[in-house]
C-alpha cells in the first residue's frame, strides 16, 4: 500500500490483546507465508452477470464489528492496516490496495479478484508482523491505464504515472468513497494529468468511468467536461443536460439520454471504439442508456494533455463533485460496468462470515489508543473488545480489571502514572484524561488486564510526544541614549502557540554574542502594546549591541536583535550639525556665519564651548546653550576645518564632546532642525542641506522631485545639482504599530540659479491661497536682498513659484521672464491642480537678453506610488474669458520642461517620480516665430495608473483653447501627448521623437507616443510632421518615435470625418505612424464613408521606419499620401490589413487602405501586372505578411473604389529552388530550397526563407544579379554563403545594378541571417530591419557607402575579416554594429546618427578588444582622435550612448579645427 493514498491516518500505535471468545466456524485458509492471528471470509453474492470477470476490483468495507466480530484492535498495525492481506481459498495472495483507512470509522479496500462469478470466495487475514504486501505485491489496477481515487485535489494515478495536478480553486468534499474533488464554477479549473500519454495508446478503444455529482447543467461554454484529452476526446454534459462526446474537429456524439437530477451521485461510464458501428456506449448507474456509431479519432502521434473535470476548452469546466475516476484501454463488457457500479453502491454485493482467531485464546481482549495530545495533557482511549473466557473456554468471563501505566522510560523502570481503572463488566470504550505532563516530552503507555478467571494479558507499548509550545515574537526599536543608559521600545506581536502571557526585557552588550549582557527589568506586556525598556549602568560613549527578550509562560524565550549597534552619549549635552551660510549683510567681504546648537542638555548640566578653525583657537563661551554662531572671513573657495568643542559639567563630573565639519567658503550648508517647515531653504548648485537625524535606523528621507537635489549615501545630506525645488518627506517606523509610515511633515528646498546678465532670482512665498504677480509682498529677491521691493519683470529674471493644490497664480500685468519654475510646495493625498492664469489681458513673455531659448519648468511633484492621483499643471485661463485671457509670447523660442526625470531608461525614475499631467487653458494665439523652436521635453514617460485613453489621461495635452501658429519648429520630446486642434493654423514643422516604450502596458485604445487628435476640426493644413525614432523587432509597443491616430473601439469618435494629418507632409526619420480605426454612429447620416486622412507627401528619410494600419472590422479606415519621396537610403515597412490579406476584401468590408500615389515613379522591374510575379517593386519599401519576421515586397493595387493601395503580393510564386527560375523579371521566393546555381542568373528581387538545410551558396564563379536591389532574408539562418563557403571560394557574387536594399528579418544571435557572397553594388547598399545579420568576406565591391538602418550587424568573424572600402553609416537606436576584426574600417569613416536622441551602438568583439577607424562622426560632427568606448572599457572618451561592451574604438584622425600656434624667433 502506498502511504500517500491513505486519506485518514491515526498517528499513534494501538496494540490489541487477545482474541474474542470461542465460536464455531469452518476452518479458514491461511497465507502460505507469515503468521496471522485472524481471518474473515467474504463471498460475492450480488453479481447478476453471466460473464466470468477477470481481475475485477471489488470493494471491501470494514468497521468495528463489520464483518461480525472484526475489531481494529486485532489488526497489528491498526494505524495504517499494513498487516492486512487477501488470499484465495487455496491460500494464494490476491492483489489489493487500501484507499481509505480509518480505525475510528469505515475503511475501504480494493481487491482484484483473478476470476469473479457470483459465489466467488476469498479471505482477509490480519494480525501479524508480516506486511500484507509481502503476501501479494501486485498492483490491483494493472489492467487500467489510469485510476484516480480523487481523495485530494492532486490525485495520484494508482495504475500508472499519470498523476494529477489540480488548479488553485479546487477543494475536497465528501465522496462515494472517502473524499471527492469539488470543482467550482470557475473557468480553467480542473485537474491536469500531464502530456505523457500518447493518443495512440487509446486508438483501439477505451472506457472512461467515474462517479459524478453535478451541481448544475449547462451554462459553461458548451458543456461541463468530465474527461478530456487534447485534440483527441472530450466527454461532457452539454447544454440541455445532454451527454456529449466530441472528437475534436470530427464529430459531436450527442447521446439520446439526459441526467434527471442535479446534486445526486451517478456512476457514469463511456465505452468508445473508434469507427465501429454502435461503438459508443453510455452507461448510467450500470445500465446501458445510449448506443451510437463512433467516429474516427485523430492526432494519434500527439501526447495530448489529459484532464479530469475539464477539457482543452477551459470554459467547459465541471461544476460539482467527481470521485473514483478510471481510464481503461480495454473495452469493458456490460457485466463489468454493471458490477463496477454495484460493488460500490450495493451493500449486499459482498457477504462476510464471522471474524475468526486462528489460535483461539481465553485471555481478555483490550487495547489502548492515544486520541488527543496537548502541551501537558493527553487523552487515552481504553477499549475492551471482549472479557475473555475460562481457561477451558467453557464459560465467558464476567469482568476485566485493567491498570494503565505511563512512563518516560521505555522499559518502565520509573512511572509517571500507574492507575487502576474502574472495572469493565462488558466490552466498551473509555476515555482516560491525563494531566501534569511535561511539554515536548515522549511518554510510553501500556495496559495490563486480568479477568475474573485470573487470566491476564498485557498490551503492546505505545508512545506519544506532548506538544512543543510556540516561541513568542515581537518588534524592537531604538529610541534614545544617555551617557549611561539606552532606551528601546518593545512590542509583542505573538505570545507563542499555547502561551497566555509574556514578560519582556532589554539587553545591551559590547559583545555580539551577548556574553556580558546588561539587562533591564522584566515587565509584563500585552499583544500589540508598546513598552519602553531602559538598560542602565552602561559605559560612557560606548557602542552596544541591543536586543529585546520575550519570555512566555511556558518558559520559551525569543530574542529579537536590533539591526545596528547604538552608542551611549559622550556627554550630557550634544552639539548639533554645523551649518555655514554666506553673510547676507556684506557678501562682498566673503564672510560666512558658522552656526550650531547646543541640544539635549540634561538638568543641572553646565556647558562651556570653544571654537577652533584649522586647528587654531578662535573663541570661547561659558555657560551657554541654544543656537550659537560665529562670522568667519576668508577667501572665497577656500576650505577650512571647523571644530566645536563642548565641556559639560554635571554632578561633579566633566565630559567633553565635539563636532567637526569641513567648510568651503562659497558653498553653503544648511542645517534643518525639523521637517515640518514650509519656509523654504534656498540654495545654489553645490550647496548642501543637512536634515535632522531620523528617529530610527529603518527610517529614511525621500525627495519628491529628484532632479534639483540628490540625497547622499548618508541619508541626511541633500546636495543641490540643478535649478528647481522639491519637498522632503520623512518615512520612519511608527513605534506604536511597528510599521513604516509616511509622515505628514514636509520641507521645501529650493535650488536657485545664478541669473544671466542683469537678471535677478525671485522666489514667491508659499501661500495656501491664490497669488497675484504684482503683489510686492509675495516676492523675495534672493540675488539682491537689499533691493527695493519689486516683482519679476526682466528678460533674464528667474522666477520660482510654489503654488498650492487647486490654487492659481494670476498674471495681472505685462511681464517678461527668462526662466519660470512652477510647481507644488506640498502634495496632500488628493488629486491636485495648479494654474498660471491671466487677468486684465496681461502678457507673459519668455525671453532672454542673449537670444537663447527661455525656459518654463514644472517641478516639485509627488510620487505616483505615494499619491496615486494625477496632478495637473495648466498654462492659461480656466474659462474663455476674453478680456482676461493670458497672452504668451516666445520671441526666441521656449523650452517647456514638463518635469519628468530625463533618464527614460531607468524604470523606477520613469514610473515612480514626478508624475505630472501637463495641460493648457485659454490664451490668445501663441506664435512660434520662424527660425525659433518651441521644445517640449520631459513629459511623464509612462502611465503608472495603466490608463489607455489619452483624452482622459494624457501626460501632455494642448487643447484648442490656446492656438499655436507661426513658421517655427515644435519639437515634442515627450510621450503620451497631443495637440488637440491647436495647430490648425501652424505653418511650421512638428518633430515628434518620443522615447517611451510601451512593452509593459501596450499602447491603449486612445493613446501613443504622440496622438494626432483634432476633435471636430481639420488637422494642420500647412505644417509638416516629422517622426523620428527607430522601429523595434517586437513591434509598435517597443518602438521609439511613435505617432498614433484613431481609436481601437468604434464609439466616442470625433468628427464627422476630420483629417488629422499635417497636410503639408509626413517625414519618416526612423519613426512609426500607427493608424487605428475611427468610426462614429453619426457618420452614416453625415454621408461619411471614409476617413479623409491625407497628406501631400510621404518622405522616407534616414533609417528604417514603419507605417502601420490596425486590423479591424471598421470599413472606413484609410490614409492617403499624394506623393512619395526617399532620402538618404531610408527604408520602411507597411503593415496593414491589405498587406496581410491573401484575398481582396469585399467592397465595404474590412478595407483598411494605405494609399500612396506616385509609387510607380520609384518602382523597378519587369512591369508586369500588379500582383503578378513580374511586377515592378520599390526595393526600399516592404510589407509584412506575419509580424515580425515574414516580409515581402508589396505592389500597387486597386481595391474596391480605391487606387494606388499598398497590397500584399497575392501571386507570390510558389517556393522553388533558385536555379529553376527562367524569367529574369521574376520576383523570386525560395522557401527552404537551394540557392545553388549551375549558371549565372538574373532576377528582379529575391526573398529567401530558411535555406540552411539546402544549398546555401551560389557556387564558385556564379553571379546572381538582382535588378531592383531588393533582397529579403527571412526566418532563421537564411543565408547566401557561410564563412566556410567563402573560404572554399563557393560563395559566389551578388550584383546590384541599382542601390542594394538587404533586409534581415530574424532576431536570433544563434541563427542570424548571413551573406558571405561578394556584393557588387556600385550605387551603394543599405541593410535594414531590426534583425541579426552577419556580413563577411570580400565586400570591396560596395561603393559610395554602407548604411545600416535598425539592424544588428556583425562585420566578419573571429577568424575571417570582412573587407570594406566605403564609409559605414549607422542610423537610430535599434542599430548595432559589432566589429570582429581590428582593421575592417582602418581606412574608412564611421558615422553614428542618433534618432530621438538615442544613438546606435558599436561593440568591439575582436580578440584584441580594439577596432581601428580612420574617422568617427557623431551626428555629423567629427570627434577628436583617440579611443572611445563604454564605461566598461578603458577608453579615453567614455560614451555609453554609442558604445557597449569592454572593447574600444581607436579613431586615427579627425576634422576637428584646432588653434594654430606660431613660434617666432
Amino acid at each position: 500500500m502506498n502511504m500517500k493514498k491513505i486519506s485518514k491516518i491515526i498517528s499513534v500505535l494501538c496494540v490489541v490483546l487477545l482474541p474474542l471468545s470461542a465460536f464455531t466456524a469452518d476452518a479458514l485458509p491461511k497465507p502460505i507465508v507469515g503468521e496471522f492471528s485472524h481471518g474473515v471470509k467474504f463471498s460475492v453474492s450480488g453479481y447478476e452477470g453471466t460473464e466470468t470477470l477477470e481481475n475485477f476490483p471489488v470493494l471491501v468495507k470494514l468497521e468495528n464489528d463489520v464483518p461480525s466480530r472484526f475489531s481494529y484492535f486485532d489488526v497489528a498495525s491498526n494505524d495504517n492496516g499494513s498487516d492486512i492481506c487477501f488470499i484465495d481459498m487455496q491460500g494464494k495472495g490476491i492483489p489489493f490496495d487500501i484507499e481509505v483507512w480509518d480505525p475510528m470509522g469505515t475503511s475501504y479496500i480494493w481487491v482484484s479478484l483473478p476470476e469473479m462469478t457470483n459465489g466467488t470466495e476469498f479471505v482477509m487475514c490480519y494480525g501479524s508482523t508480516t506486511k500484507g504486501k509481502d503476501i501479494c505485491s501486485e498492483n490491483p489496477w494493472s489492467s487500467y491505464k489510469g485510476v484516480w481515487y480523487m481523495e485530494n485535489t492532486s490525485p495520484v494515478d494508482e495504475a500508472n504515472d499519470y498523476d494529477g495536478t489540480g488548479t488553485s480553486q479546487l477543494s475536497v468534499t465528501n465522496g462515494v468513497i472517502g473524499n471527492s474533488v469539488w470543482y467550482p464554477n470557475i473557468s480553467g479549473e480542473g485537474i491536469s494529468c500531464g502530456s505523457t500519454m500518447q493518443n495512440s495508446d487509446l486508438a483501439n478503444g477505451f472506457v472512461v468511468e467515474g462517479w459524478i455529482n453535478p451541481a448544475v447543467y449547462g451554462g459553461a461554454g458548451d458543456g461541463r467536461a468530465i474527461f478530456g484529452k487534447y485534440q483527441f476526446i472530450s466527454f461532457r454534459i452539454a447544454s440541455q443536460n445532454q451527454i456529449t462526446v466530441t472528437t475534436p474537429r470530427i464529430e459531436d456524439h450527442k447521446a439520446n439520454f439526459t441526467l434527471p437530477n442535479v446534486n445526486e451521485w451517478y456512476h457514469i461510464a463511456l465505452s468508445f471504439q473508434p469507427t465501429i458501428s454502435g461503438g459508443m456506449k453510455l452507461y448510467i448507474n450500470g445500465e446501458l442508456k445510449s448506443t451510437m456509431n463512433a467516429s474516427k479519432v485523430q492526432n494519434l502521434d500527439q501526447f495530448g494533455e489529459m484532464w479530469l473535470g475539464r477539457n482543452e476548452w477551459s470554459d467547459q469546466r465541471f461544476y460539482g463533485a467527481i470521485d473514483e475516476m478510471r481510464l481503461s484501454d480495454q473495452i469493458r463488457s456490460a457485466d463489468w460496468i454493471a458490477a463496477s457500479y454495484s460493488t460500490v453502491s450495493k451493500d449486499d454485493f459482498l457477504t462476510s462470515g464471522i471474524a475468526q482467531n486462528y489460535d483461539q485464546k481465553a485471555e481478555p481482549n483490550a487495547g489502548i489508543i492515544v486520541t488527543e495530545v496537548g502541551y501537558t495533557n493527553a487523552s487515552i482511549s481504553v477499549l475492551v473488545g471482549n472479557l475473555g473466557t475460562s481457561p477451558d473456554f467453557s464459560q465467558d468471563a464476567s469482568w476485566v480489571d485493567s491498570e494503565l501505566i505511563i512512563s518516560e522510560k521505555e522499559d518502565f523502570s520509573t512511572y509517571f502514572l500507574k492507575t487502576q481503572l474502574e472495572r469493565f463488566d462488558a466490552p466498551t470504550t473509555r476515555i482516560i484524561p491525563v494531566s501534569g505532563l511535561t511539554t515536548n516530552t515522549t511518554y510510553f503507555v501500556k495496559l495490563v488486564s486480568k479477568n475474573n478467571f485470573d487470566l491476564g494479558a498485557e498490551s503492546h507499548i505505545i508512545s506519544f510526544q506532548t506538544l512543543t509550545p510556540g516561541a513568542p515574537a515581537g518588534i524592537v526599536d531604538f529610541l534614545s541614549s544617555s551617557i549611561d543608559s539606552i532606551t528601546i521600545s518593545g512590542k509583542v506581536i505573538d505570545f507563542g502557540v499555547g502561551a497566555k502571557a509574556v514578560k519582556i526585557f532589554a539587553e545591551a552588550s559590547t559583545s555580539e554574542d551577548f556574553s556580558n549582557a546588561i539587562s533591564s527589568e522584566k515587565m509584563s506586556a500585552e499583544i500589540d502594546s508598546v513598552e519602553f525598556l531602559v538598560v542602565e549602568g552602561l559605559a560612557l560613549n560606548t557602542s552596544y549591541y541591543l536586543r529585546l527578550g520575550i519570555e512566555n509562560d511556558w518558559g520559551v524565550v525569543t530574542y529579537v536583535p536590533y539591526d545596528t549597534t547604538q552608542a551611549t552619549l559622550e556627554a550630557p549635552a550634544q552639539i548639533s550639525e554645523i551649518s555655514f551660510l554666506a553673510n547676507r549683510i556684506d557678501p562682498n567681504e566673503f564672510g560666512y556665519r558658522i552656526e550650531w546648537d547646543i541640544i539635549n542638555v540634561e538638568d543641572g548640566a553646565v556647558v562651556d564651548v570653544e571654537l577652533f578653525i584649522d586647528g587654531e583657537f578662535v573663541e570661547s563661551w561659558e555657560n551657554c546653550g541654544g543656537t550659537m554662531g560665529y562670522v568667519y572671513y576668508g577667501a572665497k573657495g577656500s576650505t577650512h576645518l571647523v571644530k566645536v568643542v563642548a565641556t559639560v559639567a554635571l554632578d561633579g563630573n566633566e565630559y567633553k564632546t565635539e563636532k567637526i565639519r569641513e567648510v568651503t567658503l562659497g558653498k553653503n550648508n544648511f542645517v534643518v532642525g525639523y521637517i515640518n517647515s514650509y519656509v523654504p531653504v534656498v540654495t545654489k548648485v553645490g550647496d548642501t542641506i543637512t536634515l535632522p537625524r531620523l528617529k530610527t535606523t529603518k527610517g529614511y528621507y525621500e525627495l519628491q522631485d529628484i532632479r534639483p537635489f540628490v540625497l547622499e549615501d548618508d541619508g541626511v545630506t541633500m546636495t543641490a545639482i540643478e535649478t528647481g525645488f522639491t519637498t522632503v518627506v520623512e518615512y520612519d517606523i511608527d513605534v506604536t504599530t511597528g510599521e513604516l509610515t509616511r509622515k505628514a511633515e514636509m520641507q521645501l528646498a529650493i535650488c536657485a540659479p545664478t541669473p544671466k546678465g542683469e537678471g535677478n532670482v525671485f522666489v514667491a512665498e508659499s501661500r495656501k491661497a491664490d497669488i497675484t504677480w504684482s503683489d510686492l509682498t509675495l516676492w523675495t529677491n534672493i540675488t539682491d536682498p537689499t533691493a527695493e521691493p519689486s516683482y519679476p519683470n526682466g528678460k533674464d529674471d528667474v522666477v520660482i513659484i510654489p503654488i498650492y493644490n487647486d490654487k492659481k497664480c494670476f498674471i495681472d500685468t505685462d511681464v517678461t521672464v527668462g526662466a519660470l519654475y512652477v510647481g507644488w510646495p506640498s502634495i496632500d493625498m488628493s488629486r491636485g491642480t495648479i494654474r498660471i492664469e491671466g487677468k486684465n489681458g496681461a502678457t507673459l513673455t519668455f525671453d532672454t537678453s542673449d537670444g537663447s531659448q527661455a525656459l518654463l519648468r514644472v517641478t516639485g511633484l509627488a510620487r505616483w506610488d505615494v499619491v496615486r492621483k494625477e496632478s495637473f499643471f495648466y498654462l492659461g485661463n480656466e474659462k474663455a474669458d476674453k478680456p482676461n485671457l493670458l497672452s504668451v509670447e516666445m520671441p526666441n523660442g521656449l523650452i517647456y520642461d514638463c518635469g519628468k526625470h530625463p533618464d527614460y531608461t531607468d524604470t523606477e525614475l520613469r514610473d515612480t517620480f514626478n508624475n505630472i499631467r501637463i495641460g493648457n487653458g485659454y490664451t490668445t494665439p501663441i506664435e512660434v516665430p520662424e527660425g525659433k523652436v518651441f521644445h517640449i521635453i520631459n513629459t511623464d514617460h509612462g502611465n503608472p495608473g495603466g490608463h489607455s485613453q489619452n483624452t482622459q489621461h494624457s501626460n501632455f495635452r494642448w487643447n484648442n483653447g490656446s492656438q499655436v501658429y507661426g513658421k517655427g519648429t515644435i519639437i515634442y520630446d515627450g510621450s503620451a501627448g497631443y495637440f488637440n486642434g491647436a495647430l490648425t493654423d501652424f505653418a511650421g514643422t512638428l518633430i515628434v521623437r518620443n522615447k517611451q516604450k510601451y512593452d509593459s502596458v501596450g499602447i491603449g485604445e486612445r493613446d501613443g507616443g504622440y496622438w494626432l487628435y483634432n476633435a471636430g476640426t481639420w488637422g494642420p493644413t500647412n505644417s509638416t510632421l516629422v517622426i523620428e525614432g527607430h522601429v523595434e523587432y517586437n513591434g509598435v509597443n517597443s518602438s521609439v518615435g511613435v505617432v498614433t491616430y484613431g481609436s481601437a473601439h468604434a464609439w466616442g469618435a470625433w468628427g464627422p470625418g476630420s483629417n488629422s494629418l499635417h497636410q503639408a507632409g509626413m517625414v519618416l526619420h526612423g519613426g512609426t505612424y500607427y493608424q487605428r480605426p475611427q468610426a462614429n454612429e453619426d457618420w452614416a447620416a453625415a454621408g461619411i464613408t471614409k476617413i479623409p486622412n491625407r497628406a501631400e507627401k510621404l518622405v522616407v528619410s534616414n533609417g528604417y521606419s514603419c507605417v502601420k494600419m490596425f486590423k479591424t472590422g471598421v470599413p472606413t479606415n484609410r490614409v492617403e499620401f499624394m506623393s512619395l519621396e526617399q532620402a538618404n537610403r531610408g527604408t520602411f515597412i507597411v503593415d496593414s490589413t491589405d498587406t496581410q490579406a491573401t484575398t481582396e476584401p469585399a467592397e465595404g468590408a474590412n478595407a483598411n487602405h494605405i494609399i500612396i500615389h506616385g509609387m510607380e515613379k520609384h518602382a523597378i522591374g519587369g512591369g508586369g501586372e500588379p500582383g503578378n510575379e513580374t511586377e515592378s517593386i520599390i526595393p526600399w519599401m516592404i510589407c509584412t505578411k506575419q509580424w515580425p519576421n515574414r516580409a515581402y515586397f508589396p505592389y500597387r493595387g486597386d481595391r474596391a473604389d480605391e487606387t494606388n493601395v499598398v497590397c500584399f503580393k497575392n501571386a507570390h510564386p510558389t517556393s522553388q529552388a533558385l536555379d529553376v527560375v527562367q524569367d529574369s523579371n521574376a520576383n523570386v521566393f525560395v522557401n527552404g530550397a537551394s540557392i545553388a546555381l549551375t549558371r549565372d542568373l538574373t532576377v528582379n528581387s529575391l526573398c529567401i526563407n530558411r535555406n540552411y538545410n539546402n544549398g546555401t551558396a551560389l557556387g564558385e564563379g556564379r553571379t546572381l544579379t538582382i535588378t531592383s536591389g531588393g533582397l529579403i532574408l527571412e526566418g532563421e539562418t537564411s543565408v547566401i554563403g557561410y564563412e566556410s563557403d567563402y573560404l572554399a571560394n563557393k560563395s559566389g557574387t551578388i550584383f546590384f545594378p541599382n542601390p542594394a536594399y538587404i533586409y534581415s528579418t530574424i532576431q536570433s544571435t544563434s541563427a542570424p541571417n548571413q551573406i558571405w557572397a561578394s556584393i557588387v553594388a556600385p550605387k551603394g547598399a543599405a541593410i535594414s530591419f531590426p534583425g541579426d545579420f552577419v556580413l563577411g568576406g570580400n565586400q570591396t565591391g560596395i561603393d559610395e557607402e554602407l548604411a545600416i538602418n535598425g539592424t544588428r550587424v556583425t562585420i566578419g568573424s573571429a577568424t575571417t575579416d570582412c573587407l570594406l572600402d566605403v564609409p559605414v553609416r549607422l542610423e537610430g537606436g535599434a542599430t548595432k554594429l559589432t566589429l570582429r576584426n581590428l582593421n575592417t574600417l582602418l581606412q574608412q569613416s564611421l558615422y553614428l546618427n542618433d534618432h530621438a536622441t538615442i544613438g546606435p551602438k558599436v561593440n568591439v568583439a575582436s580578440s584584441e578588444k580594439v577596432a581601428k577607424v580612420n574617422k568617427l562622426f557623431i551626428n555629423g560632427e567629427s570627434v577628436p582622435r583617440g579611443t572611445y568606448g563604454s564605461s566598461s572599457s578603458s577608453a579615453e572618451f567614455v560614451d555609453d550612448e554609442h558604445f557597449v561592451g569592454d572593447g574600444i574604438v581607436q579613431v586615427l584622425s579627425d576634422e576637428v579645427l584646432r588653434p594654430t600656434t606660431i613660434i617666432i624667433r
